[in-house]
């Protein structure tokens, strides 16, 4: 997560906080939980904002699309698909 995040790869950030979301029991007894309470409290926040994500659905809600979901919907309007989530949502939004 430290790696994808560092090196603004937003796919394998999401699939590393889907882990992390899925397994937040042994996540929070392991010591890569310190390590991200140490150096990332801002990651933290941003797998307590998964956890309560919604799941997307076909009505309009952009900001609970996946990573994937917004690049594709990006790419198929002809705009670019690059950055983190934050700037593809806001690009989706601004289409």
């Amino acid at each position: 997560l430290l790696f994808a995040d560092s090196h603004s790869c937003a796919l394998l950030k999401e699939a590393s906080i889907d882990v992390i979301t899925k397994a937040s029991t042994a996540f929070m007894k392991s010591p890569g939980c310190e390590l991200l309470k140490e150096s990332s409290p801002q990651l933290l926040c941003e797998i307590i904002e998964a956890q309560n994500r919604k799941p997307w659905s076909d009505n309009g809600e952009i900001e609970n699309m996946s990573v994937s979901m917004l690049r594709s919907t990006l790419e198929g309007k002809g705009l670019d698909v690059d950055g983190t989530r934050e700037m593809l949502v806001n690009r989706l939004n601004a289409s």
